[in-house]
């Protein structure tokens, strides 16, 4: 599904993903410090605009601690949480001046196992995971946060705050209608 339906219409809910830190990176680079972004993507199935790959800034100070607290929002279909292809990525680089960035390991979670996290209780999940590079494990760890957006409570929350901010609105219209043409509009 390529979630391109108007929001009403639409089976699609938002991932928003708060990159917080990586810790205990391995160094990619012997003669320069490192300076780590992340590229975060969806894979596994056709993007969306709002779903393509997003890029963190760089943390010139962290060396191989940085930290982002950098959040993103990726639009996916309701049926890829359902589905164990659909995964999240994250790669880590080490940003260089004059040659290519470096490559430092990557993290995949299935959308499916988010889901399932996220299901068990709290709205916003924090978690932490490995780096890997290659076949191997321990490369770091990698620490962000996670949460739905879309369910029904959600959207009976939003519908809440946007009638009461309609209705604040409408009165607002009515007593400056009322003060303005001294008029006589039932409030």
């Amino acid at each position: 599904m390529d979630c391109i339906k108007p929001r009403e219409e639409m089976d699609c809910t938002d991932l928003e993903i708060n990159l917080i830190s990586a810790s205990h990176l391995k160094p990619v680079g012997k003669l320069s410090r490192m300076k780590v972004y992340a590229r975060v993507s969806i894979g596994g199935a056709p993007m969306t605009s709002s779903s393509s790959e997003k890029r963190t800034p760089v943390d010139n100070h962290g060396k191989t601690n940085p930290a982002w607290n950098f959040t993103t929002i990726h639009t996916i279909d309701k049926s890829a949480v359902q589905n164990e292809c659909r995964i999240l990525v994250i790669k880590l680089y080490s940003k260089r001046f004059i040659m290519r960035d470096r490559y430092i390991g990557e993290v995949h979670v299935s959308l499916k196992e988010l889901y399932k996290r996220a299901s068990n209780g709290s709205k916003t999940n924090t978690v932490e995971y490995q780096v890997k590079k290659g076949s191997e494990y321990s490369n770091g760890m990698l620490k962000f946060s996670y949460m739905f957006i879309g369910t029904k409570a959600d959207h009976e929350h939003a519908s809440f705050w946007a009638r009461t901010v309609s209705d604040a609105a409408m009165l607002f219209f009515k007593v400056f209608l009322n003060y303005r043409f001294k008029s006589n509009i039932p409030i």
